[in-house]
């Protein structure tokens, strides 16, 4: 029984919640770099035998992964990853651009400096992966260099929804996007964020919501040419008659 004034919460409790934290990042950051797939399967056993954790911490990271739509909590009560849809992609859309120029704004505003040694590097760090890295690399690479802008702003609100709606379209742009992009789409990206830099130094707030609107843009036209079928031009469909010799005798 526990006596007045103590704690309810051992040891135990402690390493699980620590132990559903490691499990929450690690499947979250797996999940949204396509480690693991869309629709695939998620197996609690052999999770919590990687982790050397009891089942219980790994339930409870997928319940937060859950309520991030991360994961699909089937009836039967087993889990996949969610699968990847289309359906919310203009909403992400929109939500990103209006998120993206709320926080241009903002910086303007607030004269807080953007072109500064920390993101002219992580602009670098973008160019230098082009042609040069994987796919991934170059994602991760323009990744941090969009969640600079949350870390200058020091305001809570937009940078937390800000990161929410980057995380939100991380598989949408692995797979819709960088598979399909160019160098020179990927140079031009990197140039509208140095034309960013600029606007919201010199106060030029409509330039910062004509630059992210282009810088939107360029994702959205790479995302539709994805979409392009390109084999079935090709396909003839046309067919002769079947040729089935001489007919059956009746």
């Amino acid at each position: 029984m526990t006596k007045k004034g103590e704690s309810t919460t051992g040891p135990t409790s402690g390493t699980r919640k620590r132990g559903a934290v490691t499990v929450y990042q690690a499947l979250r950051e797996e999940i949204l770099t396509l480690k693991r797939e869309p629709g695939s399967a998620l197996d609690e056993t052999a999770i919590a035998k990687s982790f050397e954790l009891s089942r219980t911490p790994v339930r409870e990271a997928i319940l937060m992964l859950s309520g991030e739509r991360l994961v699909k909590v089937l009836p039967n009560r087993s889990c996949i990853v969610e699968p990847l849809t289309m359906h919310q992609l203009r909403e992400m859309l929109d939500t990103w651009l209006i998120l993206g120029r709320a926080l241009s704004q903002h910086l303007s505003r607030a004269e807080i400096p953007v072109d500064t040694p920390m993101m002219q590097d992580r602009v670098r760090a973008l160019t230098d992966t082009i042609g040069h890295a994987s796919e991934l690399d170059t994602a991760l690479a323009l990744l941090q260099l969009q969640r600079g802008y949350a870390d200058l702003a020091k305001n809570f609100f937009l940078a937390r929804y800000y990161l929410q709606c980057l995380d939100a379209g991380r598989r949408t742009m692995l797979l819709l996007y960088f598979p399909y992009a160019s160098a020179a789409d990927l140079h031009r990206q990197a140039d509208l964020h140095r034309d960013l830099f600029a606007a919201i130094d010199v106060k030029d707030t409509a330039a910062c919501n004509r630059i992210v609107g282009e810088q939107i843009a360029g994702i959205l036209q790479i995302i539709q040419h994805s979409l392009v079928p390109v084999a079935a031009d090709a396909v003839d469909l046309s067919t002769s008659a079947l040729d089935l010799g001489h007919p059956l005798p009746t």
